[in-house]
């Protein structure tokens, strides 16, 4: 058997990872975007595909499954599945899963509640949505149709500020690397938000992680400070795993993973995205090992290589081993770093298990209000979700006091 990854950057370097540590054939497969990545991976498989789409020059390579690493290879691993004939997701629904307006159509059309969302490409046509809102004074979420991370989310309050906020987001650069051609104009849905991760086969779907995301708001935009692990289904989980699966169905996706985030709002589950790959913007492994017992990643590698297992897995009922916490360090200052004291404090905490991704003393701080890791990430696991609770509050209130990261301003 032979795996066809495609762009596995991101969170599909760990996915990359998981398949060769089970000593599986693969092919690291990028796109023109990602040549330098494909120069620079080591691994002895790799190409990038040409630029016309002509997937022809795959079909001598062996290959027997082919799986989207990132976001950037959702539509990818869709068109060259089909030209390879080999089972995959739905291609009749391969818009509505990278479309944001075509997902919540999708959900529409399969009788399940959506959330309604526009999609503008110009002043002119933020402004006409907005004098066609039945209720103008309804919050709304206006962000780039083509990012990730956070990247451009803006939480506003007012219709009359709709249009700015759209103009200002046109065609600047996005965390993708690409000008954003397109914005959106989602209702916002009121209420916890939390993440649903799933893994797939032929339309059956496993629950492996159900997370609630702590979300603040910082200059009118949403910023994740942690997400926390559900340790058992109570009713609210359950309605929203079951209307996730319900969301998958209509998205026709029906191999592999996905990265679901839902808010439950007083009429029920909302769906805000799904991301047909595993969960970004890490995914380092030990941490969700002793927690679950498995990665979101290595079950993808136990769909496709050990399907019969697979089955048998999904039988299971879910049953965490223990709370995981994943804390996004922030920082409420930008500027150069001169040091981590809290580093100190963190580490003594009850539950730590780990830091990844510290930002490096002396240079900048970059993104740090986004989700993309650039400023650390502390793991927590323990049995008792009160205790992780607490540890986490000591961190934030260390961050918010700008006494966790010393930051000195940018030199003029």
């Amino acid at each position: 058997m032979s795996v066809l990854l495609i762009d596995p950057v991101s969170s599909g370097s760990f996915l990359a990872a998981a398949f060769a540590e089970s000593g599986a054939e693969t092919v690291h497969a990028y796109g023109t975007e990602f040549a330098d990545r494909a120069a620079a991976d080591p691994h002895p498989r790799s190409l990038v595909l040409s630029e016309t789409g002509d997937y022809a020059e795959l079909e001598h390579l062996g290959v027997t499954e082919v799986v989207a690493a990132s976001e950037f290879g959702v539509t990818r691993a869709s068109e060259i599945a089909d030209h390879l004939g080999m089972a995959h997701h739905g291609s009749y629904k391969r818009e509505a899963r990278r479309s944001k307006p075509a997902m919540q159509r999708a959900l529409e059309e399969a009788g399940v509640p959506s959330l309604r969302t526009h999609e503008v490409s110009s002043v002119a046509e933020a402004a006409d949505v907005v004098s066609r809102m039945n209720a103008p004074h309804r919050p709304h979420i206006v962000k780039p149709r083509e990012s990730a991370g956070g990247d451009g989310c803006s939480l506003v309050t007012q219709s009359e500020k709709i249009v700015p906020t759209v103009e200002s987001l046109l065609g600047q650069s996005n965390l993708m690397g690409q000008p954003n051609t397109s914005v959106l104009i989602q209702d916002y849905a009121e209420g916890p938000q939390y993440i649903v991760n799933t893994v797939s086969s032929f339309g059956q779907h496993y629950l492996s992680e159900i997370y609630y995301e702590h979300i603040d708001e910082r200059s009118g935009s949403p910023v994740l400070r942690h997400i926390t692990s559900l340790s058992y289904l109570d009713e609210d989980a359950q309605a929203i795993v079951d209307y996730t699966f319900s969301c998958l169905d209509a998205l026709e996706i029906l191999h592999g993973a996905a990265h679901s985030e839902v808010r439950l709002t007083p009429d029920g589950p909302r769906l805000v995205e799904v991301n047909s790959r595993v969960m970004g913007p890490r995914l380092d492994p030990d941490p969700y090992m002793l927690a679950f017992g498995y990665t979101h990643q290595h079950l993808v590698v136990e769909q496709v290589l050990s399907p019969t297992n697979f089955t048998t897995r999904m039988s299971r009922p879910y049953q965490p081993q223990a709370t995981l916490c994943k804390v996004f360090l922030r920082s409420p200052n930008e500027g150069v770093l001169a040091g981590s004291p809290g580093l100190e404090t963190l580490r003594r905490l009850p539950g730590f298990h780990s830091v990844v991704c510290l930002p490096t003393i002396g240079r900048p701080l970059q993104d740090i209000r986004l989700t993309t890791a650039k400023t650390g990430v502390a793991y927590f696991v323990h049995e008792d979700a009160s205790l992780i609770a607490s540890s986490v509050r000591a961190i934030h209130d260390l961050e918010d006091a700008g006494e966790f990261f010393r930051v000195q301003p940018c030199a003029t």
